[in-house]
């Protein structure tokens, strides 16, 4: 066993109260995050509420509104019917006027001549009887319109006060609508602050898992320290694009992974080691090989140069070089090879399933 492979006590218990404190603060997350849920969904009801209150208020304000407009036309047609008999009223008191002066006049004159000429004050006296005929059945007329004229102002005075009954319903729906209005925005600006705060705790979550990942990954292999334990987990030893797997059968056979990098990216050790080799090998340029224990040993090849010489004790995840020119990818690039003893193992089934 490397010295660097070992771990001390002290630092195993520091790891494990650090994943403690860790699983913790996700289960305390958790709870906050249900409580916000469970408070959105309460705010996504009084907005369903709401919004249904506003809809009935609406129609009800439609409804309003057209009765409004209905008793406008009605009291405009009382109105016109009002006016156009109160003319006739006037025409008539006028006609009236004119008959009774043509009465009095004839009642004086038939008075005058009443004893002198017999047969002239009989023919005034029929006169008389006849135009007082005719405004006694005038003024029935007058009285007729009178009480036609009551009647419509009875009717409009009514209509009047139903239409101030709907503005005044109006009014108050108006007001009603504005408060649910002013509601609604009060719910969506607290909903718009707990979707804020879900998110950021959702992130937080997630960053949380994501060093507790790490932690039980570390955890796994500082107790075990073997890179068996950790097939199909360990890390891509170079960021990049994978350009050719592993193909043994290929012609010429391809022994390991081909990856397409960006110029002069950073190589890394897949798992803790000692550097075994650190030269040019024919056919493939600048190469590291590092021995992990139990006969497994990672090759990186085609690197521009290498960081770390022979004897050297590496971490997993220290560079140990950088990529060089691949002639397989045409450009920058990193041919990597795991072997079990002599013989060559898929790396892609030891590497986790992204870089």
């Amino acid at each position: 066993m490397f010295p660097s492979l070992i771990l001390a006590t002290g630092q195993k218990d520091a790891l494990r109260e650090d994943l403690s404190q860790k699983t913790r603060s996700v289960q305390k997350e958790k709870r906050l995050l249900e409580k916000l849920s469970a408070r959105e969904r309460a705010l996504y009801s009084n907005l369903t509420e709401i919004e249904d209150r506003i809809n009935n208020l609406l129609s009800r304000k439609k409804s309003q509104a057209e009765k409004l407009n209905q008793a406008a036309g009605k009291m405009q047609e009382l109105e016109k019917s009002v006016t156009a008999l109160q003319t006739r009223v006037r025409e008539q008191r006028s006609e009236l006027q004119g008959m009774l002066e043509q009465l009095w006049t004839l009642y004086l004159h038939n008075r005058n001549k009443r004893f002198r000429d017999f047969r002239a004050w009989a023919e005034s006296d029929l006169q008389l009887t006849w135009l007082s005929a005719i405004y006694r059945s005038a003024g029935d007329k007058l009285e007729r319109l009178r009480a036609r004229e009551k009647e419509l102002n009875s009717s409009l005075a009514k209509q009047k006060r139903v239409r101030a009954e709907i503005q005044e319903q109006l009014e108050l729906f108006q007001a009603t609508q504005d408060k649910l209005l002013q509601s609604r925005l009060v719910f969506l600006r607290q909903l718009q602050k707990i979707r804020a705060q879900k998110l950021a705790k959702e992130e937080q979550m997630a960053q949380i898992k994501e060093t507790i990942q790490e932690l039980e990954y570390k955890l796994k292999t500082f107790e075990t320290k073997q890179i068996a334990d950790l097939k199909g987990s360990l890390p891509w030893p170079v960021q990049g694009g994978l350009s050719r797997n592993y193909n043994p059968d290929s012609k010429p056979p391809l022994d390991g992974l081909a990856f397409s990098t960006k110029k002069g990216a950073g190589v890394q050790s897949i798992f803790w080691g000692k550097i075994v080799y650190s030269d040019v090998l024919r056919g493939f340029g600048k190469v590291v090989v590092i021995f992990h224990g139990k006969q497994y040993y990672s090759l990186y090849a085609f690197l521009s140069r290498a960081v770390v010489t022979v004897g050297q004790d590496v971490e997993k995840g220290e560079i140990i070089g950088y990529t060089g020119y691949y002639p397989l990818v045409d450009g920058p690039g990193l041919y990597f090879e795991l072997r079990l003893g002599q013989s060559p193992v898929n790396p892609g089934l030891w590497l986790a399933e992204t870089g």
